[in-house]
């Protein structure tokens, strides 16, 4: 099991690109968006089925990435069992009955405004600082086949979040007292809060009436 997630390094790609075209070297560093805190996975309560397999799915600007899919995959299900909140099923030993958490993650970045961070950043060599973001939008859901619809809905669409947050990257500057970290640290940082909240929403939509966090309109417009 990989216990590091390999993220796509999309904005970091363009950053180092312009500063190598210059010839020199600015500090480049990620880190996850202050502006949505930090969640840990030691402050989550323990909703979760005893054992749960693990799925993700992963796509950057619309496109599925199938590595980064396997990678964030197993470090979500690392980061799960090592908090001890439930025990990992081994994919190939998953079956239709096994209780499944499931992530689906869309990454977005603006490919123009990365190139132009980059060069700016590389030719001012950290004079002008460049900083970029990269958005995640992020579901998690968790579907249990053992456990019985509510009965006063129409489906059971499993219990289901939506997540926003980002990392952002700079070159040049200083980190202004945040934690500043490779890219795939502030990834890991992202998924951990995102997982977390996940998991607190569930205990409080446990404690109410209905048991369902948020159920998106999938009607159309006609």
């Amino acid at each position: 099991m990989r216990q590091t997630v390999s993220a796509v390094p999309t904005v970091l790609f363009f950053l180092i690109a312009g500063a190598l075209a210059s010839g020199c070297a600015p500090q480049i560093y990620s880190f996850a968006d202050p502006e949505f805190g930090r969640d840990r996975l030691f402050e989550a309560p323990n909703v979760l089925p005893p054992a749960i397999g693990v799925s993700v799915e992963y796509e950057v600007n619309g496109r599925p990435h199938q590595g980064e899919s396997q990678a964030s995959r197993d470090y979500v299900a690392y980061i799960l069992g090592k908090s001890r909140l439930t025990q990992i099923i081994r994919q190939e030993a998953e079956t239709p009955n096994t209780p499944m958490l499931v992530m689906k993650i869309s990454h977005t970045f603006d490919a123009g405004q990365a190139r132009k961070a980059g060069m700016v950043s590389g030719v001012t060599f950290g004079g002008s600082e460049g900083e970029m973001r990269d958005e995640y939008n992020i579901q998690v859901s968790l579907k249990n086949p053992k456990k019985a619809p509510p009965p006063d809905v129409l489906y059971d669409s499993g219990e289901l979040g939506v997540y926003h947050h980002a990392v952002v990257t700079r070159t040049g500057g200083s980190a202004n007292g945040l934690l500043p970290s490779d890219y795939p640290g502030a990834y890991k940082r992202v998924l951990e809060t995102v997982l977390t909240r996940f998991l607190k929403d569930l205990g409080t939509a446990e404690r109410d009436a209905h048991s369902i966090i948020f159920v998106p309109d999938a009607r159309s417009d006609e």
